[in-house]
């Protein structure tokens, strides 16, 4: 310590790597709304990534061509929606604009995916093994919040930077906000953070989950939620179905923007059923699905969705309607 070179007087001078213009807009956006974790080694990883980053790789990402024909489709275009899973028939000739950005957040050489796995690689090595300690609900659930809250503004900030690198489509991108947040937030809440996060959050509502496992070994039929089995039309019954294999799929899936779409489709099932009667069609579709673990799962998926998706609340009530537990 405190030793330091000089260089000779023949020495050229070596100018500093200038910062890339998305970094700048990294570095202020990450300064302004997370400057409490200024010291936490993800945060110094990522600021260091965005300053230091090389100018000569980022064209292959960038280069006009690449995205030009996605100008010239319409807002509602598919190609232009993030889709999970199968793509529509018709989607042959192009290519989607959100499978594309898929592809590049997975490559080390482009500065988004660099980002991430900087973000993704510091945070579970100072935090994970405290986090996986917590055996307490309320200390879970401190650090449940804190942790999706981080998440969901390094998100953000990932979301403003990513329009500053994608200049080409930066409008698409501004247009279709929720689906690169979406993108971008089942890129980082996945594999080891997304098994911590769903740790932390099944241990909140291990008393929902003890409560709803208790019914489920001795399930109520139909009759005694309110619902006269003879009123169930073929649509009702086709969409209970769909509900119960809707939820198993819910469970099943790491990918929160996925979560989001079968909340749709789930309420979407639900006006298949008179009003009167979808709080019980809910409850019934709970206890079809047979998963005691799905109040942990929809808690996890109220932090990380914060426009609320249609069905999740409906859902959760179901729980709590199912369980006399607070969900």
């Amino acid at each position: 310590m405190g030793t330091y070179c000089v260089r000779g007087s023949g020495a050229a001078d070596l100018p500093p790597r200038p910062t890339r213009s998305w970094g700048k807009i990294f570095r202020k956006h990450l300064a302004s709304s997370l400057k409490q974790h200024e010291d936490d080694l993800w945060y110094l990883e990522t600021w260091r990534i965005a300053g230091t980053w090389p100018a000569e790789q980022d064209l292959a990402y960038v280069k006009a061509d690449r995205w030009a024909d996605f100008l010239q489709l319409s807002p509602l275009s598919p190609y232009l929606k993030y889709q999970v899973g199968e793509k529509s028939e018709s989607q042959t000739n192009l290519r989607n604009l959100f499978d594309m950005l898929n592809a590049d957040f997975l490559d080390q050489k482009n500065p988004i995916a660099a980002l991430i796995s900087g973000f993704l690689t510091m945070f579970m090595k100072q935090y994970a093994a405290s986090l996986a300690q917590d055996t307490d609900a309320e200390a879970a659930y401190g650090d449940l919040v804190k942790v999706s809250t981080l998440v969901l503004k390094f998100v953000v900030v990932l979301v403003t930077t990513a329009s500053a690198f994608y200049t080409n489509v930066a409008i698409i991108l501004q247009q279709r906000r929720q689906d690169l947040e979406g993108l971008l937030l089942a890129l980082i809440v996945r594999a080891d953070l997304y098994r911590l996060v769903t740790s932390l959050a099944l241990c909140v509502q291990a008393k929902a989950i003890s409560s709803l496992a208790e019914v489920l070994a001795c399930p109520p039929l139909p009759d005694s939620l309110g619902i006269e089995k003879k009123s169930i039309t073929p649509s009702m019954d086709r969409a209970l179905l769909e509900m119960k294999n809707l939820l198993g799929a819910f469970i099943t899936t790491e990918n929160l923007h996925s979560r989001r779409g079968i909340c749709l489709s789930l309420w979407e099932c639900l006006l298949k059923w008179p009003e009167d009667r979808r709080p019980a069609a809910a409850a019934l579709a709970v206890i079809q699905t047979g998963m005691e673990t799905l109040p942990g799962h929809l808690y996890l998926s109220r932090l990380l969705l914060t426009d609320s998706p249609e069905g999740l609340e409906t859902f959760m009530q179901a729980v709590t309607s199912v369980t006399s537990s607070q969900v």
